[in-house]
């Protein structure tokens, strides 16, 4: 603040008047502080941030647990695809099991019949109506 009483320029800042003289004084103090206090932190922390060349140890230990839960994760999921193969491959050759004991049924059922030669259009519709039974079971596999 300018003692001279004729104040000719004034601070947006701290609103106080100044003589030329003592304005650019004030600008010149108010550049320091701003190197000070504002450029130079500014510099500090991007000189800082440029320097990290590696993640650090917080970050390699989560890397390596997440690469560590993958390959637990993958291990599991291979188990369950393997058992679920194997489910299906069981299922099916069930399926078949029970269908060729079926049809190895309906075929004693023929060849009694043809034997006796004592079969009857009721037989026939049966039949048919067993081996077309067995015929979806099969298609639906």
């Amino acid at each position: 603040m300018c003692d001279k009483g004729r104040g000719m320029c004034i601070c947006d800042g701290c609103k106080a008047y100044f003589c030329t003289r003592h304005f650019n004084e004030h600008r010149q103090q108010l550049s320091m502080q701003f190197d000070r206090d504002v450029v130079k932190i500014h510099d500090d922390l991007l000189e800082q941030i440029h320097s990290v060349k590696q993640p650090n140890i917080v970050s390699d230990d989560l890397c390596a647990q997440i690469d560590d839960w993958e390959t637990s994760t993958i291990v599991k999921i291979k188990k369950v695809a393997q058992l679920a193969r194997h489910q299906v491959i069981q299922l099916f050759s069930q399926e078949t099991q029970s269908l060729t004991e079926n049809l190895g049924t309906v075929a004693d059922e023929i060849r009694t019949l043809l034997k006796e030669d004592s079969f009857a259009e009721d037989d026939i519709e049966r039949l048919q109506l067993k081996l077309n039974q067995l015929q979806k079971s099969l298609d639906q596999q």
